[in-house]
């Protein structure tokens, strides 16, 4: 039976369908894990899963049976790739995580810069605009798309 380990599941939030794992072999979750638990928690496992905790060739090292990384997040950056590619360990990461979400937030961005929502929030709420005797705003421009 493989052995698998989540070492941070509290940072991918509540997610009901993360016991289908248990059907790939014997799951272990962790809420949260310090660097000092790694490796102790790791002995022993062929998957471990991970999103911010680091994996380094000195964790690695100490364990043989290592044979993939999951990493719960689109950057790798906290494992030693380098070590995993020398020593045939696969690691995966989420592609594409987030794409739609990040074009998303990449227009509202644009939209909130090109409307200024803010500025004009506080100048109505500072009680500006009911006392113009013009009912209208001309210190800064308005651009339509």
């Amino acid at each position: 039976m493989t052995n698998i380990v989540f070492l941070d599941q509290k940072t991918i939030g509540k997610v009901d369908n993360l016991k289908l794992l248990s059907k790939l072999g014997k799951l272990e979750t962790y809420e949260s894990t310090e660097s000092e638990q790694v490796v102790e928690r790791c002995t022993g496992k062929e998957i471990v899963i991970v999103n911010k905790v680091e994996l380094s060739e000195a964790v690695m090292k100490q364990l043989p049976k290592l044979k993939l990384i999951c990493v719960a997040a689109t950057g790798v950056n906290n494992v030693d790739l380098n070590y995993t590619e020398n020593n045939g360990i696969e690691v995966k990461n989420v592609a594409g995580y987030s794409t739609d979400s990040v074009a998303q937030l990449t227009f509202t961005m644009l939209l909130y810069l090109v409307n200024k929502p803010y500025y004009y929030d506080t100048y109505v709420k500072s009680g500006a605009y009911s006392r113009s005797d013009s009912f209208t705003h001309h210190n800064e421009p308005f651009w339509e798309l």
